[in-house]
């Protein structure tokens, strides 16, 4: 019986590392997919105020932002995130699905209360 060099050893755990790597890179996909698909449904089902604490701030902050105002807090690690939305409000409003993407044509809606849940569906 012949002992396996490490020649022929060596491609062979590359051979199985690289197939673990390709079955753990799937499964964090899937579970990416399926969560993105499962807060869909939970977002579109769910009241659009539930849940709502840091939403209102984050929608209060990207509409300032997009009027060139300083968001509240500029020390805060979520200011990324608000950054974001601005860029998605401003986007969306671009694409004709959003009227209201600053203060400006926030105070000029006929009825502002009636944007928020617009405003809130979309942070989700």
């Amino acid at each position: 019986m012949t002992r396996p060099t490490p020649a022929t050893v060596a491609p062979d755990r590359a051979v199985r590392s690289g197939f673990h790597r390709t079955i753990v890179i799937g499964m964090a996909l899937a579970a990416l997919v399926i969560a993105g698909v499962w807060l869909t449904i939970i977002s579109r089902s769910d009241p659009w105020y539930r849940n709502t604490d840091m939403n209102m701030y984050n929608m209060a902050d990207a509409l300032s932002i997009n009027s060139n105002v300083a968001p509240n807090g500029i020390d805060q690690p979520g200011l990324p995130v608000k950054y974001l939305l601005a860029a998605d409000f401003r986007l969306r409003h671009y694409l004709g699905r959003l009227p209201v993407w600053n203060l400006k044509k926030f105070d000029a809606s006929p009825d502002p209360v009636r944007e928020i849940p617009a405003l809130v569906r979309i942070e989700r």
